[in-house]
This record gives C-alpha cells, sequence and structure tokens, in this order.
C-alpha cells in the first residue's frame, strides 16, 4: 500500500498513466490515528493533464465502504470518476467498521472527524503542492465542515446536504418530516423529544437505559410486555445510546461554520426530507461567506424524485444527478483558478 511520495511519485501520478477510461485508479490505505486501517481507492486524471486538486470524500451516517453504497445506488463512486475525469484526484475510504466491526467500537463523532483529517494528510503527503480538499455528504457533511474549521491542510470544502443544526434537532425535523409526508401528521413528537432528551443529557449509560426504558415502557403500555416489543425496545435503546449516536445529538456545527475561512460551497435538495433544505439558510445565515445551493427536485441522495422519502431512492434510476456533479464541477474549477 501507499503512504508517503516522493515529487517524481506525484508526477507518475498525475502524467501519462493510460487506462481503460480517461482516469485511473490505484488502491490505497488509510491508517487513521488510532492505528485503524481503512481501505480507500485514489483516482486520478490520465491523459497527460496535471491534476488541478485532490479531494477526500467523506461519507454520512453508518458504517459505509467507500462507495458510499446505499440501496444499490454508489454515488461516491461516481462521484470520483466523474472528478477524476476531468482532473481531480479524488480519495474515497471505507468507513472504520467496515472491514472490522470492532474497530467501530466507541467511536463518536470526533473519531469519523479524526479519520476523515488522516485522509486529508494521506492526500497531502501525496500531493504536497496541491490544494487538499473534503467534499462530505450528510455527517460527512458535518466532518468536512469540522476539518475546515480546524485543520489548516483542507483548502476548501463541498457539502452534500450537511446538517447545519443540532443533531438533535435533525434528528427531531427529518422524523417529523417523514411522519408528515407518509401519514399527514406525527403523533410521535413529545416521545421523540423524550427519547432524545435522555440519549443527549450527560446522565450516564446505566442511568439513561433506565430512563429510557421506562418511558419507552409507559408509552407502549401493556404492549411493552411482549417478548418481541421488549426486543425491539432494546435495540432502539442500543441505537440511541451508541456513544457516536449521543455525541451526534449533542453537536452543534454553527461556531464551526463561523470559523471557516476557505471556500465553501453547501448543497441541497429541496426535497431532502432527511437534512432539510431549511439548513443551507442557517449556513449563509452563520456565514454569508459561504456559497449556498439549493437543487430543485432532489433528494437527500440528490437524485431527481418526487417525494423525497427514503422508500423512494432504490427506484430512481442513478447514483448521484448530473445537475448535481456539473454543480460541483463547475465551482471546484472556479476556485481552483481564482
Amino acid at each position: 500500500m501507499f503512504r508517503i511520495f516522493s515529487f517524481v511519485s506525484v508526477l507518475l501520478f498525475c502524467f501519462g498513466i493510460v487506462g481503460a477510461n480517461s482516469f485511473s485508479e490505484r488502491e490505497m490505505l488509510v491508517v487513521a490515528a488510532d492505528g485503524v486501517e481503512m481501505g480507500a481507492t485514489l483516482t486520478l486524471p490520465d491523459n497527460g493533464n496535471l491534476c488541478k486538486a485532490a479531494i477526500v470524500l467523506a461519507t454520512g451516517s453508518g458504517t459505509q465502504n467507500r462507495d458510499e453504497e446505499i440501496m444499490g445506488k454508489r454515488p461516491f463512486k461516481t462521484i470520483a470518476e466523474f472528478l477524476s475525469d476531468n482532473g481531480y484526484a479524488v480519495l474515497r475510504v471505507d468507513d472504520r467498521g467496515y472491514a472490522n466491526p470492532k474497530d467501530a467500537a466507541g467511536a463518536t463523532e470526533d473519531t469519523y472527524s479524526a479519520d476523515v483529517a488522516s485522509a486529508v494528510a494521506l492526500m497531502d503527503s501525496i500531493f504536497p503542492d496541491m490544494k487538499i480538499g473534503i467534499i462530505g455528504h450528510s455527517s460527512g457533511g458535518g466532518y468536512a465542515i469540522r476539518n475546515a474549521a480546524h485543520n489548516s491542510t483542507v483548502d476548501f470544502i463541498v457539502t452534500l446536504a450537511a446538517p447545519a443544526w443540532s443533531g438533535d434537532s435533525v434528528v427531531m425535523s427529518q422524523s417529523r418530516a417523514m411522519a408528515v409526508a407518509m401519514t399527514g401528521r406525527w403523533d410521535a413528537e413529545p416521545l421523540q423529544r423524550k427519547i432524545l432528551d435522555v440519549a443527549k443529557s450527560q446522565a450516564s449509560d446505566m442511568a439513561a437505559r433506565t430512563l429510557l426504558s421506562m418511558t419507552l415502557g409507559e408509552a407502549l403500555g401493556e404492549m411493552s410486555q411482549l417478548p418481541q416489543v421488549q426486543k425491539q425496545i432494546f435495540a432502539q435503546i442500543d441505537g440511541v445510546m451508541s456513544p457516536w449516536y449521543r455525541s451526534m445529538l449533542r453537536y452543534d456545527p454553527a461556531d464551526d461554520i463561523r470559523l471557516i475561512k476557505v471556500p465553501f460551497l453547501a448543497l441541497n435538495g429541496s426535497k431532502d426530507t432527511q437534512v432539510l433544505p431549511g439548513n443551507l439558510a442557517t449556513i449563509k445565515e452563520v456565514n454569508p461567506q459561504v456559497t449556498v445551493r439549493e437543487i430543485e427536485g432532489h433528494n437527500h441522495l440528490f437524485q431527481p424524485c418526487s417525494t423525497g422519502l427514503v422508500q423512494e431512492y432504490a427506484s430512481l434510476p442513478g447514483d448521484i444527478s448530473a445537475t448535481t456533479l456539473r454543480i460541483i464541477l463547475e465551482w471546484l474549477d472556479r476556485m481552483v483558478n481564482q
């Protein structure tokens, strides 16, 4: 696996590599700060073109592979190959835990943000004289924001449906949007709020689990005594009590967004029901220098859609729309030429 490269190596990467397409790819290894190894793919432009900039892709929540594969869609593969076809070096990385689930035990927002920083450091070692940026989707957009605010190696970021509200507010807003879209109402809002307040609190793991069990048991009444219902209750408690989920609920990105001085493009689909497009207005309000754009008729995966609901994702054609790719490329080209 490749880690440190000389200037000659950079030239070999960016010039004269012949492939079946107008880009080539190399298998890589990203080593996290705690020693966890994550597989990755580096795509590079062919045809003798000098790389315009180097980019790290940051996936959203959940343990995902380097292609951010979900429901048969592979948006990060599409983004990487499109951008490398147009002159950019792009690194996409498997999440920690993808190869070995034990590697993700105890991971928090800080852990995943640091993993993105490790990928940025690798790209900087390969391309030391080049602009280095991050394109992050959903929670990955949050990691891009954190790195842009605190990592001097990052020269620009693009966020795709990145939260600008605190984690618990994002969860509440998406739950409300999905329920209303499907049923026209959301009766579970008070219960959801109670659950999130407990998980977000500083209560110990044992105390929080006890409170959650009591809260859910009270809400479900006699049903909570059924074995299959108890199994679902325990599974839900495990989910909201994971270190990552609790840290996500507590994180408010506003201060980090305010600190960003590097070029920043923030995109959202107008029909996104997971990270609502209202987050764009908050980004712009907090940091007026950010370029924000709402893409009409697109969902959380940046596909043209009808409802924006998760159930629709798999049936829609394509991984990510040509419109979204074009907007990203045009902004990047303007940015690198400034």
